[in-house]
């Protein structure tokens, strides 16, 4: 049996499977069907050749499958399945090839005779032959004159136009004569011809064919092209113009068959006005049916509404309540949503737009899509930006955030209130932005910590200290503060100070505080009495608030080891085991690298072992170091590392013990963390003396030891983390700590989101720093811990507060520009001084009292303060107006002479004002305390005060931000010179 693959066209492919019934398994592109599925008309087994008229068959050998064939044979199974194919007809007898007969027309049968091949004599052209009848002419052609006519011709209806219904040519060539036929234009074949007058007899007893009709029976066929008009008359295109029995054509016969036919159904249609009536009475009909089913639906509609609208939302609430609070927060949302047509001016709940604002924060791209796609109802970035206003709060601790947390801690038990502070700094941009109350951002403010001198100040760093709790998994921002550098010592010790009071009064407990290696907290360690050296270590000191309990200080653990990774690359180690060198592992690593082969250390790279400035700043590749790989690659490659660098157990031993250390100071579960007489807190205490004996042997070799700073912080660190534990397992009934809790871990997290909302730009500007913080302090405060015995917050009381901002704009809205100045503090006024030399082009003021009126005159709507204020472009001052018509473009104003010189006076005050004194966030309030005796108004009597101060506060603000940026360029600029100047020492 043969086998035959299946066609590698799809549409046959897929008729081979239509045809196969087995519902197991489908045809593939592999597979094969035997012969016994065809039937043998569609199986080729020969070669065929014709060789001396026979056929010659050869065998194949392998039979070929012809195109076309299906399996249609399924012998083993039932025989319904087995399609039997059409048999193929009989062929029938072909009769052998004749001529076909001739056809004979109408003048045939009156001119039997066959053609004379014989020509005429020439003196026919000269002979008046005998005419058939009266009606008969003679004609001699003026373009031809060896050609005669004979004809019997007739007028039109107009009897403009004559025919010639029948027509003999005599024409003469070369000699001889030849004769043509013509009747009704249509030449007629086989007339011969042996006497010319019998010709004409002939020709005259032929009866025309009458045709088919008439135009004016028939006026639809005018324009049909299978009809030939004639006058009037309607003609076959196949018509003879003869016929027998003066009857009309076979041809015409059939034609006016046709006509009447149609002419018959135009009739039985309807006319065009009658068929539009109808279609008209039938659209009506159906435009009454849609009527009722749009009724119908209407009150479907209606009646779905009213039970929709009865349904409460308490109902919908109870069913919701096996959800989680963040998902139930969503699906109102969606409900709400779906009750409206659309999502513009849709009122959103307080908690969900804090949840969107932190959405956004964490993955922007993300945000966007979410919303695109329609997966949840999110606000618009717009909106966003709204509400994000009333999360902005000034720099220092905010008291909306304390008197939140001590709302909270009191559903709280006090085992879950203990905790610590992380303090920490990050770089920001320096850059100013005004605020739309007036106040200018980017300057420095610690809050009540600020000193004058530091008031006019740029920031470039940002400090934010943070509660963390020992258990739950929540964390809450206390304050936040813009400084020029990093905060020094003695001014953060206060702010610590006050940031424990703080939360010891809202009701948290602060046992220990937590901030990295920097010298400045180093030195805010001492000034606070902490110590740790080989004879005597003081991790802690008396609480501020309770004199019965201790305040434990703590070094980041992560950068700990970062410092003791970075003393590794830059020199050996010399520990009481011998000296511990990087060399070792690396040259573990240069065995291992090889990536065909298998690998004993897999996470350990090339940025492990020779890091850059960037990869130094990675916690996870320290910690790499001091793993379990790479204890393996020192004992798998030792032979190949003691050839190169002699013998790594020192190093082995010292990275052995690193990796204990680093486990009991990074216990994330409960089943690691540290208790009391564990193998953890054993390890703890053999570090300590570790250190002290490490210390003693490299006193030989001063670059053998760690340094000053991370051996003094290891020591606190680790003491205080044993005391701590000891306190909490005594005093408080801990049967753990969870060492995690006492790094910065919380905080990073906290930076990298705050870099990320900040865009591609890893150093954010005061204002992106303070609105990013002030946000995630809000939602650490409002959203409910998702482990704890206490409800999420309230957010009302937090967006209740007005700052000073707010209550000035309220007070130069309303006119009362002295008790605007009530709220400053402290006013600077000018002291007599020459007038600055630099002042701003009236020109350009002129163009800025314009702008000024659009934006403020405009929207008022009154026509007399429209007069009053606004001139025509030809009726302004002409040297004033010079830059303003060279700009115009058809829609700028002209102010008049008395808004110009208000205006001028502001301009004037303020170059002045700033020429004196530095930039501060309170300059504009200070300088609106200076116009409180400037009593002029503008406008009529009803719109001038509040006008004037309409103006006044417009253009302070929008001259503010022109200086803002002025100044920020020139920052820029003077930043950009001396990176190049940077460059040009490198190179």
């Amino acid at each position: 049996l043969s086998l035959f693959g299946v066609p590698k066209d799809q549409v046959v492919l897929a008729q081979w499977r239509r045809a196969i019934p087995r519902a197991d398994k489908e045809l593939e592109e592999n597979s094969a069907v035997c012969e016994l599925h065809f039937d043998e008309r569609y199986i080729s087994r020969h070669f065929e050749h014709i060789v001396n008229g026979e056929i010659v068959r050869i065998d194949r050998g392998r039979p070929l499958l012809l195109p076309g064939a299906v399996p249609t044979q399924f012998p083993n199974l039932p025989h319904y399945l087995s399609k039997k194919l059409p048999t193929s007809r009989k062929r029938p007898a072909r009769t052998p090839l004749s001529a076909p007969p001739s056809k004979k027309s109408a003048g045939d049968e009156l001119s039997p005779v066959s053609v004379e091949t014989e020509s005429l004599s020439s003196s026919v052209l000269f002979e008046d032959l005998a005419l058939p009848s009266a009606a008969w002419g003679k004609h001699t052609l003026s373009v031809s004159p060896l050609t005669v006519a004979y004809s019997v011709c007739r007028t039109a209806v107009d009897k403009r136009i004559l025919f010639a219904e029948k027509l003999v040519l005599f024409s003469g060539q070369g000699g001889s004569v030849t004769h043509d036929v013509f009747v009704k234009g249509v030449q007629q074949k086989n007339v011969a011809c042996e006497d010319p007058a019998s010709l004409l007899e002939r020709v005259d007893a032929m009866s025309i064919c009458p045709g088919a009709g008439t135009i004016h029976e028939f006026p639809f066929a005018l324009g049909n092209k299978k009809i030939v008009l004639s006058d009037t008359a309607i003609s076959s295109q196949k018509c003879q113009g003869i016929t027998t029995e003066g009857k009309p054509c076979i041809q015409c016969k059939h034609l006016r068959k046709a006509l009447l036919n149609q002419r018959s159904r135009k009739r039985c249609s309807p006319t065009g006005v009658a068929r539009t009536s109808k279609r008209r009475r039938a659209q009506a009909q159906a435009t009454r049916r849609l009527k009722v089913k749009v009724a119908l639906c209407t009150q479907t509609i209606e009646k779905l509404k009213s039970q929709s609208a009865e349904l409460e939302e308490g109902v919908l609430a109870d069913r919701l309540k096996t959800l989680p609070p963040k998902q139930r927060l969503a699906v109102m949302q969606c409900y709400q949503a779906a009750r409206r047509k659309s999502t513009k001016g849709m009122h959103y709940n307080q908690d969900w737009l804090l949840e969107c604002i932190i959405m956004r924060m964490k993955s922007p791209r993300l945000y966007e899509h979410i919303r695109r796609e329609g997966i949840l109802i999110l606000p618009s970035r717009s909106c966003l930006k709204v509400h994000m206003r009333k999360y902005r709060s000034g720099f220092g601790f905010n008291p909306a955030i304390i008197t939140g947390i001590a709302k909270r801690t009191k559903s709280m038990d006090a085992f879950k209130c203990h905790g610590g502070l992380i303090v920490d700094e990050m770089k920001l941009t320096e850059c100013l932005n005004v605020c739309t109350g007036g106040k200018v951002e980017g300057l420095v403010d610690l809050g009540k910590f600020t000193l004058e001198n530091d008031r006019h100040l740029l920031c470039d760093h940002g400090l934010i200290i943070m509660f963390q709790p020992l258990t739950g998994s929540w964390h809450q921002i206390l304050g936040v503060f813009a400084s020029r550098g990093n905060v020094k010592a003695p001014l953060l010790s206060k702010i610590l100070i006050e940031a424990v009071l703080l939360a010891e009064k809202a009701g948290l407990k602060v046992d220990y505080i937590t901030a990295d290696g920097a010298s400045w907290n180093r030195s805010m360690w001492r000034l606070f009495g902490i110590s740790g050296s080989s004879t005597f270590i003081k991790p802690s000191t008396p609480h501020p608030v309770d004199a019965a309990r201790r305040l434990f200080f703590i070094s980041d653990f992560p950068h700990l080891v970062k410092c003791v990774r970075n003393g590794l690359l830059k020199a050996r180690y010399k520990t009481p085991e011998g000296s511990v060198y990087i060399e070792h592992i690396r040259a573990a690593h240069n065995e291992d690298k090889c990536a065909l082969t298998l690998k004993v250390m897999p996470k350990i790279t090339a940025a492990h072992v020779n890091p850059n400035n960037f990869e130094k700043m990675k916690v996870n590749f320290a910690f790499h170091l001091f793993s379990p790989q790479v204890l393996r690659g020192l004992f798998f490659y030792q032979k190949q590392i003691k050839e190169q660098w002699g013998d790594p157990a020192p190093t082995e031993a010292f990275v052995l013990l690193m990796w204990k250390l680093i486990k009991a100071m990074t216990a994330r579960i409960p089943s690691e963390g540290l208790k009391p007489d564990s193998t953890a807190e054993k390890h703890i205490k053999d570090v300590l003396n570790y250190l002290n004996r490490w210390e003693v042997h490299a006193k030989t070799s001063p670059a053998g030891f760690l340094s000053a700073s991370t051996a003094e912080g290891l020591r606190v660190t680790l003491q205080g983390t044993l005391d701590l534990m000891r306190y909490l397992h005594e005093k408080l009934g801990f049967k753990y700590l969870l060492t995690c809790r006492l790094s910065q871990d919380c905080l990073e997290k906290l930076f990298g989101i705050i870099r990320q909302f900040s865009g591609c730009n890893d150093h954010p500007t005061a204002a992106q720093f303070l609105l990013t913080v002030n946000c995630l302090s809000f939602y650490d405060l409002v959203k409910a811990p998702s482990s704890g015995n206490c409800e999420g917050g309230d957010l009302k009381f937090l967006l209740s507060s007005e700052d000073s901002n707010q209550e000035l704009d309220a007070l130069l809205e309303g006119g009362k520009i002295e008790e605007a100045s009530q709220i400053v503090k402290k006013s600077l006024k000018l002291s007599d001084h020459e007038y600055p030399e630099k002042m701003s082009d009236s020109r350009l003021v002129f163009f800025m009292a314009g702008y000024v009126a659009r934006k403020t005159i405009l929207k008022t709507g009154c026509k007399e303060c429209s007069d009053k204020l606004l001139v025509s472009a030809d009726d302004a001052n002409e040297q004033l107006a010079m830059f303003t018509k060279f700009c115009d473009n058809g829609g700028l104003i002209y102010p008049s002479e008395e808004l110009f010189a208000f205006v001028d006076a502001l301009e004037t005050t303020f170059t002045m004002w700033f020429s004196y004194n530095e930039l501060r966030s309170d300059s504009l309030d200070e300088l609106v305390s200076c116009l409180q005796n400037n009593n002029v108004t503008l406008g009529c009597a009803q719109h001038g005060p509040s006008l004037s101060n309409q103006i006044k506060k417009f253009f302070l603000v929008t001259r503010l931000h022109f200086y803002t940026k002025a100044l920020n360029k020139e920052r820029a600029s003077s930043r950009e010179k001396k990176k190049h100047l940077k460059l040009r020492r490198v190179t």
